[in-house]
């Protein structure tokens, strides 16, 4: 909602969403991805069903901000991302976001489709805050 009604609101929510994405992956110590482009996996672990799917992955934008800033990939951009997914799951007891980045790194043509093979690099969770 903050988002929304008010812009400045707003945008506190973005800033501290994302450095808290960053302090989560300094504080698990992860190691830069070198292969590109991924596929970003989204596991969203609301508490209850009360939210909207699309209310509850809105927060993409500060994970994958988070992820750039905390220089774990090197941009967000097209470039880089090649697409996304999103998992949605409840968990009373430990609501959270888990996020999976996969690399794409061979691809081979068969009969007129593009295959890939996706090699998980690490996995990284934070805590729900009630935003997302």
């Amino acid at each position: 909602k903050a988002l929304s009604n008010n812009r400045f609101a707003g945008g506190k929510i973005k800033k501290d969403e994302t450095e808290r994405v960053y302090w989560a992956c300094k504080e698990q110590n992860l190691k830069p991805v070198t292969t590109y482009p991924l596929i970003v996996t989204f596991k969203w672990y609301s508490k209850d069903k009360r939210k909207d799917l699309d209310n509850t992955c809105w927060a993409k934008k500060f994970v994958m901000d988070g992820l750039v800033m905390a220089k774990i990939i090197k941009n967000d951009s097209r470039a880089f991302i090649c697409g996304f997914k999103d998992e949605f799951f409840i968990d009373e007891l430990n609501p959270r976001t888990e996020v999976e980045l996969l690399s794409r790194t061979k691809f081979k043509l068969q009969e007129g489709c593009n295959e890939c093979d996706l090699e998980p690099h690490h996995m990284h969770n934070y805590e729900d805050s009630g935003y997302n």
